[in-house]
Parts: structure tokens; C-alpha cells; sequence
């Protein structure tokens, strides 16, 4: 938990009256080396590194990233065309298998579609 450690190194923060360090001195007075990379585990690590590599070779080839961006994009908008809206109430927020809503396709199904109420706003 090499992060995780207060400014006085020891695990706690000094005690009042204590000399310590301040943060940005090193142990011959001169200025730490600001550390940018604290991990915290392997998972941190693992993206730290991930990200790392990304942002390596988008720098190298920029052209070539958003090529690859583009054409990523496009084939995941292809779904779209696939995409279907659904506006009915009762399909969206009644389980379709439970007991209302398989009566309600049987009096659906013997007595026709009904028109759905709604709200009717009048101004004077």
C-alpha cells in the first residue's frame, strides 16, 4: 500500500510537534521527482498499462487511430438499422408472461384493438 502511506511515510499523519517532511523535498532537501503512476493493485496496473500502450501507438499513428475509430463507428451503427421503438405502455412496464397481460392479448385477440386512454388538455 506504497500509495496509501501519509506525507510522514510512517502509515499515520505526524503527530503535533513532530518534525517531518514536507511532500515536495527529498532526503538531501532537494525537490522530490513528482511520482505520477501510484497504484493501488493489479487491476490499476493492468489499465495503467493498457492505457499506457493506447496512448503510445495513437501518438505514434494518429491517422491511423481515427481511420480505425471511423470505421469502428460505422460498423456499430449498422445496429441501428436493426433498432425497433415500442410506445405501448403496457408492453413496456407489464412483464409480457404474466397473468395481465396474457388476458389482455386474449381480449385483444377475441374483441380487436381499442384505443389506448389518454389526456385530453382543453384551454380557454
Amino acid at each position: 500500500a506504497e500509495g496509501l502511506l501519509a506525507p510522514g511515510g510512517s502509515g499515520s499523519w505526524p503527530m503535533p510537534g513532530r518534525s517531518h517532511r514536507r511532500p515536495s523535498q527529498g532526503h538531501s532537501g532537494k525537490p522530490a521527482k513528482p511520482n505520477h503512476l501510484v497504484y493501488h493493485g493489479a487491476v490499476e496496473r493492468a489499465l495503467a498499462s493498457g492505457f499506457r500502450w493506447l496512448g503510445y501507438r495513437v501518438g505514434r499513428n494518429p491517422h491511423t487511430a481515427i481511420v480505425l475509430s471511423l470505421v469502428t463507428a460505422i460498423f456499430c451503427a449498422q445496429g441501428l438499422l436493426f433498432l425497433e421503438f415500442e410506445a405501448d405502455p403496457v408492453k413496456l412496464y407489464i412483464p409480457q408472461k404474466s397473468e395481465l397481460a396474457q388476458r389482455r392479448n386474449y381480449i385483444e385477440n377475441t374483441f380487436g384493438l381499442w384505443d389506448e386512454p389518454g389526456i385530453l388538455l382543453l384551454k380557454p
